[in-house]
């Protein structure tokens, strides 16, 4: 098994400055020098798409370092229009690193890092990233090893609360300042916190609420896929629910486990179906959970359920095109990642603290009659869309943020 320490890590800034490759990864960087020509090596300048596609069809695993601290101008970014963009020498960051400790390497994580790396657009700074395979140990672990690396500040999006309280509170005691993505009540490692980031599931369940009643006053059973037990997001939306419906008729028959993974999510979809027939509505709390449960309601031909999800991605999209999914509580993935990392680069930079410890990101109920074209651009739900950004992906970053 590979150790943490053992994980390749490559540097950029404005071009490849640094490649760590200890141990098993050695052959690696030998064979990237060798690829490139005289000119590159005296440069010491070369892109990350111009890496990226050296490095094709490796397989780096889920510890690769990439830290980007603006691009080398070499190409304009498609879709938003907007540029990698050379740092200045006097640009933020000059000498700093940011940790990333992320859940897993979902689609909506991957999206999330796109909105981290157009936030550095222009900067010095780095970034590493480690993903947790959904194992709360291996978050552990891996904030262990962002602090052991003496990063100047780290982004969760957290585990579990538990795992994620135990490493944040290791890094205050280490000096670093953290942010969370993803918290949805007070935790034992909130003072670790300089702020956090929050979609309220209270309001997010009344809004999933508001709809159905609005366009299904007759009510009827609801079925739920909610994602890892005790990472806090999916136990607020179950109570949030149980708020939401009292009072109406709307009830809750049935919550199964989808763990923010396929399969889990399509035996959970299935097995909560054949226990209640009579199911009029399924809620998936993420868009990974609601793209395999479209994929088996249209396999399955249960064209009688209304499916609504939670947050986005393109696959998502694509089933809400197809009218498998008929709405969703929307919020942008590449949202979270620009709102946290402007938390914490505003410390990093200005020694400030948000005013308010929650900063609330924006959401709202979406359908495919808000996307701005059919189909809609990748990574764009329409441009104009508020309160939630329409961004949900930077996709001119997307290459870069699967190499987590």
């Amino acid at each position: 098994m590979r150790r943490a320490s053992d994980q390749l890590e490559i540097k950029f800034n404005g071009g490849i400055t640094d490649i760590h490759a200890p141990g098993e990864w050695a052959h690696l960087a030998d064979a990237i020098l060798n690829r490139l020509n005289a000119d590159e090596i005296a440069r010491a300048s070369l892109s990350r798409r111009r890496f990226l596609g050296l490095g094709a069809g490796l397989v780096l695993g889920s510890g690769l370092l990439a830290a980007c601290g603006g691009g080398d101008g070499e190409e304009e970014a498609a879709g938003t229009g907007a540029g990698t963009g050379a740092a200045s020498d006097d640009a933020p960051g000059e000498g700093k690193t940011i940790g990333l400790a992320l859940i897993g390497a979902t689609e909506y994580v991957l999206c999330d890092v796109t909105g981290i790396i157009k936030g550095l657009e222009g900067t010095n700074y780095e970034f590493i990233a480690r993903q947790a395979n959904f194992d709360p140990a291996e978050e552990l672990a891996n904030i262990e090893n962002l602090i052991a690396q003496q990063v100047d500040g780290i982004i969760v999006l957290p585990t579990t609360v538990q795992s994620s309280s135990r490493g944040v509170l290791k890094a205050e005691a280490a000096g670093i300042p953290c942010v969370n993505q993803l918290w949805a009540e007070p935790t034992a490692g909130d003072r670790a916190y300089i702020g956090v980031l929050q979609v309220d599931n209270f309001e997010g369940a009344q809004l999933i609420i508001d709809y159905l009643q609005e366009n299904y006053p007759e009510g009827g059973e609801i079925l739920i896929v909610q994602g890892t037990p005790g990472q806090g997001f999916s136990e607020q939306f179950n109570q949030g629910f149980e708020i939401a419906t009292a009072d109406t008729p709307f009830s809750v028959a049935q919550i199964g486990n989808g763990e923010y993974l396929r399969s889990p999510t399509i035996n959970a979809t299935q097995t909560m179906l054949q226990a209640h027939p009579d199911a009029r509505f399924l809620v998936t709390y993420s868009a990974g959970m609601a793209a395999a449960a479209a994929s088996y309601l249209s396999r399955t031909n249960r064209d009688d359920i209304v499916h609504i999800a939670s947050d986005v991605n393109h696959e998502m999209v694509d089933w809400m095109e197809r009218g498998w999914v008929e709405a969703a509580r929307y919020y942008s993935p590449s949202e979270e990642g620009e709102l946290s990392l402007a938390i914490l680069r505003n410390y990093l930079e200005n020694e400030e603290k948000p005013e308010e410890f929650v900063t609330k990101q924006p959401h709202q109920m979406i359908t495919q009659d808000d996307f701005v074209e059919h189909p809609p651009p990748p990574g764009v739900i329409d441009p104009d869309l508020s309160p939630a950004s329409g961004y949900y992906c930077y996709d001119e970053y997307l290459d870069q943020a699967e190499q987590i």
